[in-house]
């Protein structure tokens, strides 16, 4: 009778720890999704503020070329066709980036989450390798065009140094941006393993 007793109590004792370790392990796993979420929406914020900022950047600088006179008796017509086809070329990859982190969502399954992130890892692989030689070729050829009153002006030494300038930033701003992005994706890499480990 006492060993019925027993095993009673035990089956019951097995049945809440059952219960208490499928409880911990439902809030494990849902802790990791809002932190999974939050990586999300880290990455999607970063990815679109980029070309909207830019879109605004560039509304700004094309409004004050093409409506001040000064600027647009100096400049070479082909500069501001450069600086059109550099900025829409730049805006519309940006936001292609963009639009593919709309696809990561967090309510999807974690392997079809891990593929549009690998998707998206791609496409910003290859920016990040044409970004720099882009934009410091730009800037070169935006020297060279306008090198006719860079040279009757004796303008040469200042411009070889805003150009070394340019360069050095656009290099920082690389790296930069780099970093930034490798720490996002990694953090957004182990959130994921996680997940499908939980699942």
């Amino acid at each position: 009778m006492e060993l019925e007793v027993l095993k009673q109590r035990w089956n019951e004792l097995d049945n809440r720890l059952s219960k208490v370790e499928t409880l911990n392990q439902k809030a494990v796993k849902e802790a990791v999704k809002v932190r999974t979420s939050s990586t999300i929406d880290k990455l999607k914020i970063k990815a679109w503020a980029g070309p909207v900022i830019g879109m605004f950047a560039l509304a700004i600088v094309l409004n004050a070329v093409t409506n001040n006179e000064e600027m647009r008796a100096i400049l070479n017509p082909n500069s501001v066709t450069a600086l059109w086809i550099f900025s829409l070329v730049v805006l519309v990859y940006g936001f292609i980036e963009a639009a593919l982190t709309s696809h990561i969502q967090i309510t999807d399954p974690t392997t079809k989450i891990m593929k549009h992130v690998t998707t998206y890892k791609k496409v910003k692989t290859y920016s990040r390798l044409a970004s720099l030689p882009i934009v410091t070729g730009f800037g070169a050829l935006f020297i060279f065009f306008e090198r006719g009153w860079i040279i009757e002006r004796g303008r040469i030494l200042p411009v070889v140094i805003f150009f070394v300038v340019y360069c050095l930033i656009t290099v920082y701003a690389f790296i930069s941006q780099k970093r930034q992005d490798e720490r996002l994706l990694n953090e957004l890499d182990n959130d994921l393993k996680e997940l499908n480990e939980l699942s």
